[in-house]
């Protein structure tokens, strides 16, 4: 579906705004404004305002509220790739999961993002 994206500049930009669509859903389904969000939180841009393609971050995000920061990282490797931990930035907790494109690893993102969120909730 994406499989240009970092050849593909409008390939790119569509692939940002899907996992923005996809964040937005999830903080939808817990009644989580997204007004207590900034996304994207990791700069997307080198100092020349020219856009940084290169899927480190394809999406970030960090809660207004508790300093919690959730990333992507896609890669385009030729095998699948799902990698997910827990990280600090800052001092604050960060969700980060490395993976490549495909339907089964966008689901499990979105799990874990998802049980992320729940504890951003209870936080």
């Amino acid at each position: 579906m994406f499989e240009d994206y970092l050849e593909n500049s409008k390939t790119y930009l569509a692939l940002e705004q899907y996992w923005i669509q996809l964040f937005c859903s999830i903080c939808d389904e817990h009644k989580n404004s997204l007004d207590n969000w900034i996304i994207p939180f990791y700069n997307t841009c080198f100092s020349n305002q020219e856009k940084d393609m290169d899927g480190n971050s394809i999406f970030s995000a960090k809660s207004k509220q508790t300093g919690r920061i959730v990333r992507i990282i896609q890669t385009n490797c030729d095998e699948e790739v799902l990698e997910v931990w827990e990280d600090t930035f800052d001092g604050n907790e960060e969700l980060v999961i490395y993976l490549t494109w495909s339907t089964k690893n966008v689901d499990k993102a979105r799990s874990f993002i998802d049980d992320w969120l729940k504890k951003e909730i209870s936080c």
